[in-house]
């Protein structure tokens, strides 16, 4: 666990990222997407994996947590990755279009902010914590709209229950809480456009 606590943020961006090319090169897939991922909680990268049969989809999201960066209480984008193992709840077939809806659970991992107060303060507007790692489990419910020209929008939301470590810049000492976000940010959409292939 030290070796995580003393790496730096690049060493989280490279690790993230090599997990997340990983994860393309799944040998049998029906159909796979990648594109965008846009939310409240950050920008980045997606990709989805459906298994042989189509009833599963397996998405991978690598994003800078904007968590303080959009509100300016931080210039210091963190970095999380998630995956989600989804299951196909119901399929709506028409015309030109599909729309599955769907569920499931993964992990999320990253070297992000918590919560703080704050945020309406006239001062202390500034992070006052520092950037840690989380580790949490991440529950999805979303829907996706397969188009035609392999055209895949996105929408789902994600509870993510964990822990929270980070190093105090005061005292040096290591200290683990609730990763409250996961909570709070159960409400932010995650929206997401595919090119299909």
């Amino acid at each position: 666990m030290a070796i995580f606590v003393t790496m730096s943020p690049r060493a989280y961006i490279l690790f993230a990222a090599v997990l997340f090319l990983s994860a393309g090169t799944s040998a049998t897939a029906r159909e796979k997407r990648t594109g965008a991922f846009f939310s409240p909680k950050g920008l980045g990268l997606s990709l989805q994996v459906d298994n042989d049969w189509g009833d599963e989809i397996r998405t991978f999201n690598l994003y800078a947590d904007m968590y303080g960066v959009y509100s300016g209480r931080t210039d210091k984008p963190g970095v999380a990755f998630s995956y989600v193992h989804n299951y196909i709840l119901k399929v709506y077939d028409f015309e030109y279009s599909r729309l599955s809806m769907y569920a499931g659970a993964g992990f999320l991992a990253g070297y992000v902010h918590d919560f703080e107060n704050g945020l309406f303060s006239v001062t202390d507007r500034q992070l006052q914590k520092g950037m840690g790692i989380v580790a949490a489990l991440a529950c999805n419910f979303g829907l996706g709209f397969d188009f035609d020209r392999h055209i895949t929008v996105d929408v789902s939301f994600s509870l993510c229950p964990g822990l929270h470590l980070r190093r105090d810049a005061d005292s040096g000492s290591t200290i683990i809480s609730v990763f409250q976000r996961g909570y709070i940010s159960a409400l932010y959409p995650q929206l997401c456009i595919y090119y299909r292939f």
